[in-house]
């Protein structure tokens, strides 16, 4: 994820949105939730990538093809849009049926926004990572009840250029640390490529863990940016600019291209959703996914799931019930889904031919990434403000990195106290 200055998450949970849930409570029961004939109009709203709408739309012919008196009014929306229209239309009690979201589950559910899914999804939900279920779950009166169900799930990697490696006399290594990484990136960096990209915000997870550094608490209360841990690992992340040479600055490169796809830098912590990108545009060169290299601490793998939930005012729960189920549980839905991103049904995200299939094309490592995801996988900024958030530590990573002499002790004082501010105006 490039480090410049763009509000590149849109708007998240602002202050509209959290007076919206102060209106709301938690009435919806799990009574309504799949009684009732299958039949009738719901609308389904989601924001997009490349390639997801045409695979939306092949969903929800699957669905209406397996429930002819249904029908779906399919409504995508740019991501720095989306949820300043979705709190909008909470605030007017006429968001769509089914709606796409990320980690509200903690505030939406218990506020009464979401229909809880727990009786209708009881006998399934074991089909799914319980790493990946756990983040759409929200404790009401000591029970906890499931608000949302992930439909795909992403993560970041650490990609190389084996070409530019070979060339090098670097071989990919089964396992090796920060300083062999390091090492490597000073081998690659050349007069027209850098060895290394820095990586920012969720990339920056498999470096971050080895520190011991996390932006929050584990129970996403507190913010921890201002800790040593996260000193440390910023500061190292700012000498690979400054003290090693091995990676750009912000603003240094082209937006207009892919740094790793052009040649422009040999290894990058790119997102899964980038295997198509460098499918296609990575032709001149072989490449891979590379180990997660290891430091203080045992590296961790990002992966983040995408959740689809129901409107609790939803006047068709019994239809937005079953497509929600249908796009989750069906292997038919999670085969067109899992050309976006890796599917979320335990028998078909591990299949070995799907895996396969999926490294013939590229990476070869390609199980090397879903073990790590799905085994030793966690999130970043995972928190209900985790927009907010993002945007906020993106802005600190701009001004950590644009001088090698930035005080990273101060911006990260700045950005905690910033962050923590966010955090409690979600709760």
């Amino acid at each position: 994820m490039a480090i410049t200055r763009r509000a590149f998450l849109g708007a998240g949970l602002g202050a509209s949105a959290i007076a919206v849930l102060g209106a709301c409570n938690n009435s919806s029961t799990e009574s309504n939730r799949s009684d009732g004939e299958i039949a009738g109009e719901i609308r389904f709203s989601i924001w997009f990538g490349s390639s997801d709408i045409d695979m939306w739309k092949q969903v929800v012919a699957g669905f209406t093809a397996a429930h002819p008196k249904a029908s779906v009014k399919f409504e995508p929306l740019e991501y720095n849009q989306y949820y300043t229209k979705l709190n909008t239309q909470f605030a007017g009690g006429n968001a769509p049926d089914v709606l796409g979201m990320q980690f509200q589950s903690r505030v939406w559910g218990p506020s009464g926004l979401l229909a809880p899914l727990t009786d209708a999804v009881s006998a399934d939900i074991g089909k799914l990572p319980a790493s990946l279920v756990r983040y759409g779950q929200a404790t009401v009166d000591g029970t906890t009840k499931q608000y949302a169900l992930p439909w795909r799930f992403v993560g970041h990697s650490l990609y190389g250029n084996l070409t530019a490696m070979k060339e090098a006399g670097i071989a990919r290594p089964d396992s090796w640390r920060l300083d062999d990484l390091v090492a490597a990136a000073k081998e690659l960096t050349t007069n027209d490529a850098f060895g290394l990209y820095v990586p920012g915000v969720s990339g920056e997870t498999a470096i971050a863990s080895t520190f011991g550094a996390s932006p929050v608490s584990a129970d996403g209360k507190t913010a921890t940016y201002n800790t040593e841990a996260m000193i440390a690992h910023k500061t190292f992340l700012r000498d690979l600019i400054y003290k090693h040479k091995v990676s750009p600055g912000p603003d240094v490169m082209s937006k207009q291209k892919d740094p790793f796809a052009s040649g422009q830098a040999r290894m990058v912590f790119a997102g899964s959703w980038s295997n198509p990108t460098f499918r296609k545009g990575a032709t001149a060169f072989d490449w891979d996914i590379l180990p997660n290299p290891e430091g203080a601490q045992r590296a961790k793998n990002y992966a983040g799931p995408d959740h689809i939930a129901v409107y609790a005012k939803s006047k068709n729960l019994a239809t937005a019930t079953a497509f929600v189920r249908y796009a989750v549980f069906e292997r038919e839905a999670q085969t067109l889904i899992a050309a976006t991103g890796a599917p979320v049904l335990n028998d078909y995200l591990k299949d070995p031919q799907r895996i396969e299939s999926e490294a013939k094309l590229k990476p070869a490592h390609y199980k090397y990434f879903i073990d790590e995801a799905t085994e030793n996988g966690t999130g970043w900024t995972f928190v209900p403000a985790f927009a907010e958030l993002e945007k906020l530590e993106g802005d600190a990573n701009y001004a950590i990195m644009s001088n090698p002499g930035s005080d990273i002790p101060g911006i990260l004082n700045d950005l905690n106290a910033k962050v923590q501010s966010a955090l409690d105006k979600a709760k």
